[in-house]
Parts: structure tokens; C-alpha cells; sequence
């Protein structure tokens, strides 16, 4: 294949100081898919792909790229298969053209060493000369869409100018059975449910997609998929008087697990507590809160925990001291916590130790992890136990969502025993064991038992 149009942007400068603002990216290669490679003309309006290849990285790199005409078998390669390469020097971007090597359209291969970012557009110039351009989704392992995950596309157009395609990828190496059914804004369907069969790592494009779904004029329209290997799919929206395009993502799913600020969502296999704003900071007066609660009879398979802490200062009675984030434990009958059961123990050591602590006695585990923290820094705990996966893991946060440290175990348990009343002491404090917390603040609490 003959090498692909390349133009350089940016320099070193920018690239330096994006990589003093970004950090590193993982260091791992990967293959990612550019979900419409074109060259063609549709409409008299001439369409093309580019494709945007960042380095961040302080050394050059080497991307390969492999274009699959679409409908074609991407698993398929001859014996003497080679992708083309192309170098990307130390924090610049390329952008690349002609990527179908005039073949139409289809899908792009582009792997990639970790610190490399690929995006692509595409860019339509009208019979006037004038261009406009959409995002083109670039596909990776974050981004596909799982085998047997329902999904939909909304907002397909068909009027006097505008016309709408759409674009199924199959990211398996099999042959991918899609149910397929295209539905009108009020409901009704304009496709039945049907089979959709896209060749191994491929794409099925229609550049009509409302036409072929039997309807001259329509607004609003969806299509819902569903496949039974890893997939991908999106819609391109054209002005076919202008050129101008948009493009048409998969819609987002309201079962998201965010949640509204100030609220904390439970469905009805859950149990859920939470305490908003700032909850506690120890003092000599009140140097713990103990929250007792009673889930009902369920056999929870996980515990996940969530809280923003602001270190209050290591104590100058011991600096290396134990300072306890919180300890989940059964309470029995008696009123009396019971030790040997203890599922959960976070604590910190300070200076000298700099250690972040997961114990459960239960499975008599004490891994630690290095944690360097400082008084006045505000982190988030994030801790889950995952008696489904046998593994109990807590973890500190920055407030930017970077990773300060992480203590992963394994746990010898099928499921979270929640018999009795549970108890969640946070500063604890016991002489000889913890000292004290005086003067951290612990605020926006929520705990979450899962089925």
C-alpha cells in the first residue's frame, strides 16, 4: 500500500506543555477503529475522511493503519499482509488523508503504542467549493458496544434537504447477527425487528438509511440494535444543498450509575444510606460517629463506599500512628461489635510509614500500598468489597480523579454476610490502637450494599 498523505501541526512547545498538563498516558499499545473511512461522492457533495494522530510522548512514534473496504471480511489478511506506517515525531500531531487509498469506504485499523491520541473528522466539500466537517467516532476498547447490549441512534432526517446514513460496525473476529428495528419519533415502527448479518470486523453502511427503511420524509426517527458480538454503530446527518454534516452518536442510557448532586439513586435490590455535606470532624468532644443500619434480608453480592476527607494533620502524639478512615462491622445482639467478622478496616500511617491499610480480618488480609499525604489535601475514599469477585479493594483519589494509592485483595467470601446490624465507625479512635483524628473533615458519605 503506498503511504498516506501526512501534515504535520503543532511543535515541540505545545506538545511539552500538553504533556506537562495531561501527565502520562498508559504506556501499553492498542488498536482503535476509525468508524468511517471515505472517499466517495454522495449527492454531488464529496466526502473524505482525515485522520487526526497525536503524540504526547518526548519520543517519536510508529502507527500502522489498515483500511477494510467496507462489506469486506477484516479478519482475512493475505500471507504477505503489511499495514502502512507512518512516523509521528515527539509531541506532534499528523494529520493524515486519503486514508482509503481511493477505495471508497470503510474501516480504519489504527494501532498505536499508549500516549498516542486518534480522532478523525470527516469533511464535505460542496459544488461551490465550500467545506464542513463532523466528528467521525473512533472506536476502542472503552467505547464498543458489548455483545447483547441494547442500544438505539436517534435523530435520523429525511426531508427536501437533508439525508441521514448509518454506519454498523462489527468489532468481533465473527460474523455479528444484529436485530435491527427502525422506529418513527411517535412510535411507530417503520422496520420491524430483522436480522442484520455484518461480515468479521467490518462495516454495513447505508447511505440512504431512511429511504431504505421505506420512508420519503421523516424527523426524529431511531434505529435500536442489538448484536450478539461487539458492535458499534452511528449516523452521519448531510445538508445536501449546503454539505454541511453532523454526526449522530448512540444516545446515552438512563441507567447510568451518576447521580444527580445531593442525591444518591437506589433501586429496590439496593440498600443505600448516605450523609451529605460535612458529616463529622473529630474533636476531644466527639472524636468518632458511629452509623448502625439494618439492611433488609437480601443476599448482598458487594459494599461500596464513598467519601471526601480533608487530612487534618498527623498526630503529634505518633506521626506514624494508625489514623482510621472507617471500619465496617456486624454488631450482635449484645449491642457488641464482632471483630473476627470485620470486613472492612481503612486506616493511614504518616510520616516515616506513608501507608494506606486495607484490612479485613476476615480473611486475615493486611495489604498496604505507599499513600503521601499532607495536612490541608482533600482526597476521596472509594472502597469496594466485591464478595461476587472475591476482591476488596480501597482506593484515595485526588479531586481530579487521579489515583493517589490503591490496595487491591483477594477475599474468601461468597457473599456479604448482613445478618445482623451493621455498624460504620468513622475516627475511631482506642488509645493504644488509633490516634485520635482531631480536626480532619469527612463530608459526603454514601454507602451502597449490591445485590
Amino acid at each position: 500500500m503506498r503511504p498516506l498523505r501526512a501534515d504535520p501541526v503543532g511543535g515541540h512547545l505545545y506538545g511539552l506543555l500538553l504533556a506537562l498538563l495531561l501527565g502520562s498516558l498508559p504506556a501499553h499499545a492498542g488498536t482503535v477503529y476509525v468508524t468511517l473511512a471515505s472517499s466517495t461522492v454522495e449527492d454531488g457533495i464529496t466526502m473524505s475522511t482525515e485522520v487526526l494522530v497525536t503524540n504526547t510522548t518526548s519520543e517519536s512514534v510508529t502507527v500502522s493503519m489498515h483500511f477494510i473496504p467496507q462489506g469486506d471480511n477484516g479478519v482475512e489478511r493475505p500471507p504477505d499482509f503489511a499495514p502502512v506506517t507512518e512516523v509521528v515525531p515527539a509531541f506532534e500531531t499528523r494529520i493524515f488523508t486519503e486514508v482509503t487509498q481511493g477505495s471508497g469506504r470503510g474501516l480504519l485499523e489504527v494501532s498505536a503504542p499508549g500516549g498516542v491520541g486518534v480522532s478523525a473528522r470527516l469533511v464535505s466539500t460542496n459544488s461551490s467549493g465550500d467545506e464542513s466537517s463532523t466528528e467521525v467516532p473512533v472506536v476502542g476498547s472503552e467505547e464498543l458496544i458489548a455483545a447483547g447490549t441494547f442500544h438505539l441512534v436517534n435523530g435520523w432526517i429525511r426531508d427536501e434537504s437533508h439525508r441521514t446514513s448509518y454506519g454498523l460496525v462489527n468489532l468481533s473476529g465473527a460474523a455479528n447477527t444484529c436485530l435491527v428495528q427502525v422506529i418513527s419519533a411517535g412510535g411507530q415502527a417503520l422496520i420491524n425487528v430483522t436480522s442484520l448479518v455484518v461480515p468479521p470486523l467490518s462495516l454495513a453502511y447505508f447511505s440512504d438509511a431512511v429511504l431504505a427503511a421505506g420512508s420519503s420524509s421523516i424527523r426524529d426517527a431511531r434505529i435500536q440494535v442489538m448484536c450478539d458480538g461487539a458492535a458499534y454503530s452511528f449516523s452521519v446527518v448531510r445538508n445536501i444543498e449546503t454539505g454541511v454534516l453532523g454526526t449522530l452518536r448512540p444516545a446515552a442510557d438512563g441507567s447510568s450509575a451518576l447521580n444527580v448532586p445531593g442525591q444518591l439513586q437506589c433501586t429496590s435490590q439496593e440498600f443505600c444510606l448516605e450523609r451529605r455535606g460535612v458529616f463529622l470532624i473529630p474533636s476531644p468532644a466527639e472524636p468518632l460517629i458511629k452509623i448502625d443500619f439494618d439492611p433488609p434480608a437480601n443476599s448482598y453480592g458487594a459494599l461500596s463506599l464513598q467519601m471526601t476527607v480533608t487530612h487534618g494533620g498527623w498526630s503529634t502524639i505518633d506521626p506514624e500512628g494508625l489514623h482510621s478512615l472507617f471500619w465496617l462491622v456486624p454488631v450482635g445482639s449484645d449491642g457488641r461489635t464482632q471483630w473476627p467478622q470485620t470486613p472492612a478496616y481503612v486506616n493511614l500511617r504518616g510520616p516515616g510509614r506513608n501507608l494506606l491499610i486495607n484490612n479485613s480480618i476476615l480473611d486475615d488480609e493486611r495489604p498496604t500500598a505507599d499513600a503521601f499525604l499532607s495536612a490541608g489535601q482533600t482526597f476521596r475514599v472509594d472502597f469496594l468489597y466485591d464478595a461476587r469477585n472475591r476482591t476488596s479493594r480501597a482506593t484515595l483519589l485526588r479531586l481530579d480523579g487521579s489515583v493517589i494509592a490503591q490496595v487491591t485483595h483477594d477475599i474468601d467470601a461468597p457473599f456479604l454476610d448482613t445478618s445482623s446490624v451493621q455498624r460504620l465507625e468513622i475516627g475511631l479512635e482506642r488509645g493504644d490502637v488509633e490516634v485520635p483524628s482531631y480536626g480532619w473533615t469527612y463530608r459526603d458519605l454514601e454507602v451502597r450494599l449490591l445485590p
